[in-house]
């Protein structure tokens, strides 16, 4: 099964019981930015703007790329 970066953010965000308002002020980037993520599958975040959403999210980068790859 492959996962997108917009489905980990989501899933990640919302296992957390965070909203996107939330994941926002924690971060300090608008939400609108986050619902971006979420809602397009062609928005996908800045090479800087992935390692604060992997903090943010509590993985390393390279989990939260590892996530994205199709597993066998």
């Amino acid at each position: 099964m492959e996962l997108n970066l917009r489905e980990i953010v989501k899933n990640y965000r919302t296992e957390r019981g965070w909203s996107q308002i939330e994941l926002a002020k924690n971060w300090g980037i608008p939400q609108s930015t986050i619902s971006g993520w979420e809602r397009f599958p062609n928005v996908e975040p800045s090479a800087g703007n992935l390692l604060s959403l992997a903090r943010n999210l509590h993985l390393s980068v390279e989990e939260l790329v590892e996530q994205t790859i199709n597993k066998e």
